[in-house]
C-alpha cells in the first residue's frame, strides 16, 4: 500500500468529521468525564473504604458519603454513556450520509475512459467500504483508543504520587509493547490491503455476471463463470490466510508481554505495601487500574487489525477521490447557444492516453451541416463511437476543436452540450425503474400524455399494455 494513502484517507475522513462540530463538542466533552467516573474515580473512592476499614471503621455512618459519591458517579455514568453513544451515532450517521452523496457525485464527474476501464460492481464494493470504513474507525477511535488514552492519563495522575516505582514501570512496559504492536501491525498492511482488492475483484466478477445472465445462459456457459468465480474466491482465502498466519505469529509475542504486565502489578503492588506500608486501598487501585488497562492493551491487538483492515478497505475509492476528474467544467462557461446543429471538427488529433504512440485521428477534419445525415463507416475499432463521445465531451479533444454552431465545446457546461444532443448508444439499457420513468429520462418535464405518445410512436405502447400494471 502507498503510505501516503492512509494519511489521504484520514484527511477525507476529517474534513466530513469536522463539519459536525456541535455532536463533536459533546463527545469531546462527554468521554473524559464518563472515563474519569467509570474507570477511575469509582475504583479510586472503593480504595478509600478499604483504607477505611483496614484503619478499624466499625460504623456504617463513616461510609455514607463514599457511598453516595459513587452511587451519584454511577448514575452519571448510565444516564450520560446514552448520551455519548448517541451523539457518535448522530454524528457517524451525518457525515456517512454525506460521504454516500459526495462519492456519487464524484463518481458522476468521472470521464467516459474512467469507467471503461473499471468494473461498475467493483466501484460499488469500493464505495460501500469507503463510507463503512470511516464507521468502523471513528468507533474505534472513540471506544477504543481515546479510552484507553484518558484511562492511561487518570491512571497516572492518581497513582504517581502513591506509587512511583509502578508508574515508571508501567510507562516502559507500555512503551515496549506499543513499539512492537505497531511494528508487528505495520508489516500486515499490506497483506490486508491485498486481501481487501481480491474481495473487490470477486465482488466485480460477481456484479458482471449478474448483469449479463442472460449471455452466460445463451451461451451455456455457466461452468466457466463458476470456475472464475472459483477462482476469485480462492484468491481471497489466500490472502486471507496468509494475512492469519503473519497477525498469529504477532499475537503469540504480544500475549506474552501483555501477560507478564499483570504479573509484575502484582508483584510490585505487593512489595509497595510491604516495604513501604502502603494503604491496602493503593494496592486495590494498582492491581484494579492495572487489569483496566491490561485488557484495553490486549485489544489493541485487535484494534490495529481494525485499522489495517479499514486503511485496506478504503484504499481504492481514497485513490480515486484524490485525483482531480479528467474532464472539468470550464471556471466561466459560455451559456449554451446551439440552435441549428452546424457541427465543425478543426484540425483534430486524439490518441488514448494508455497509447499515446497509436493516434486515433491526425488533423481530423469534418462539417456536418445543420439537417444533415452523416454515416460513419469503418472496421472495428476505427474511432466511431470515440468520435460520437467527443462530441458529446465525453472525453476531452487534446488537440483542435470541435464547434456547435460556431461555439466551442470546450468552453461550455458539459451538461449543456448533452442537453442540446439527442443519442442513442449502441446497446439499449433500461433502469430497474418504471417504463414511465426510463422514457421520461431523456425529458424529467415530460407529461403522461408525451410519454404515452412517444410509446405509441416506438411501437412500445403494445407490449406495455401486456404487463402487470400496463
Amino acid at each position: 500500500m502507498n503510505t501516503s494513502t492512509p494519511k489521504q484517507t484520514l484527511r477525507i475522513y476529517w474534513q466530513y468529521t469536522k463539519r459536525h462540530p456541535k455532536w463533536l463538542a459533546f463527545i469531546a466533552v462527554l468521554l473524559p468525564t464518563l472515563t474519569l467516573s467509570e474507570y477511575i474515580l469509582i475504583p479510586f473512592f472503593t480504595a478509600q473504604i478499604l483504607d477505611k476499614l483496614a484503619t478499624g471503621a466499625s460504623q456504617l455512618s463513616q461510609f455514607y458519603s463514599l457511598f453516595w459519591i459513587i452511587i451519584a458517579l454511577e448514575i452519571y455514568a448510565v444516564i450520560f454513556w446514552r448520551v455519548f453513544v448517541s451523539s457518535v451515532w448522530k454524528l457517524e450517521i451525518s457525515v456517512m450520509r454525506e460521504m454516500r452523496q459526495d462519492v456519487f457525485k464524484h463518481l458522476m464527474n468521472e470521464s467516459s475512459r474512467f469507467y471503461s476501464g473499471r468494473f461498475g460492481g467493483a466501484l460499488v464494493s469500493q464505495a460501500v467500504k469507503f463510507v463503512g470504513a470511516f464507521e468502523r474507525l471513528f468507533d474505534t477511535f472513540v471506544f477504543n483508543i481515546a479510552t484507553l488514552i484518558l484511562n492511561y492519563v487518570f491512571i497516572i495522575i492518581i497513582l504517581f504520587p502513591k506509587a512511583p516505582q509502578y508508574v515508571i514501570a508501567l510507562l516502559i512496559i507500555t512503551l515496549i509493547f506499543a513499539f512492537l504492536m505497531a511494528r508487528a501491525k505495520k508489516s500486515e498492511r499490506p497483506l490486508v490491503t491485498a486481501e481487501a482488492q481480491a474481495d473487490t475483484l470477486a465482488t466485480a466478477h460477481l456484479a458482471d455476471s449478474m448483469t449479463n445472465m442472460m449471455t452466460i445462459k445463451t451461451f451455456a456457459n455457466e461452468p466457466l463463470e463458476a470456475s472464475l468465480y472459483g477462482q476469485k474466491t480462492n484468491d481471497i482465502s489466500d490472502r486471507s490466510l496468509a494475512y492469519m498466519k503473519l497477525s498469529m505469529r504477532h499475537e503469540y509475542l504480544l500475549a506474552g508481554l501483555s501477560r507478564s504486565l499483570n504479573v509484575i502489578a502484582i508483584v510490585v503492588a505487593v512489595w509497595v505495601v510491604l516495604k513501604y506500608k502502603t494503604p491496602l486501598g493503593t494496592m486495590f487501585l494498582i492491581v484494579n487500574y492495572t487489569g483496566n488497562l491490561l485488557r484495553r492493551m490486549w485489544d489493541l491487538s485487535g484494534i490495529f487489525k481494525n485499522i489495517n483492515r479499514v486503511f485496506g478497505d478504503a484504499h481504492e475509492m481514497t485513490e480515486i477521490l484524490s485525483q482531480e476528474p479528467s474532464i472539468k467544467d470550464p471556471d466561466n462557461p459560455e451559456p449554451a447557444g446551439a440552435k441549428k446543429g452546424d457541427i465543425k471538427i478543426i484540425d483534430m488529433c486524439y490518441y488514448y492516453p494508455d497509447q499515446p504512440e497509436k493516434p486515433l485521428f491526425i488533423n481530423f477534419n469534418l462539417h456536418i451541416y445543420p439537417g444533415e445525415k452523416v454515416g460513419l463507416v469503418g472496421h472495428s475499432g476505427s474511432g466511431k463511437t470515440t468520435l460520437t463521445k467527443l462530441l458529446l465531451r465525453l472525453m476531452d479533444v487534446p488537440e483542435g476543436h470541435i464547434l456547435i454552431d460556431g461555439q466551442d465545446i470546450s468552453k461550455m457546461r458539459q451538461a449543456d452540450i448533452r442537453k442540446n444532443i439527442a443519442y442513442v448508444p449502441q446497446e439499449p439499457l433500461l433502469f430497474h425503474r418504471s417504463i414511465r420513468e426510463n422514457i421520461r429520462y431523456g425529458r424529467l418535464d415530460a407529461t403522461d400524455e408525451e410519454i404515452e405518445e412517444a410509446a405509441r410512436m416506438a411501437h412500445a405502447d403494445e407490449f406495455i399494455k401486456e404487463l402487470p400494471q400496463g
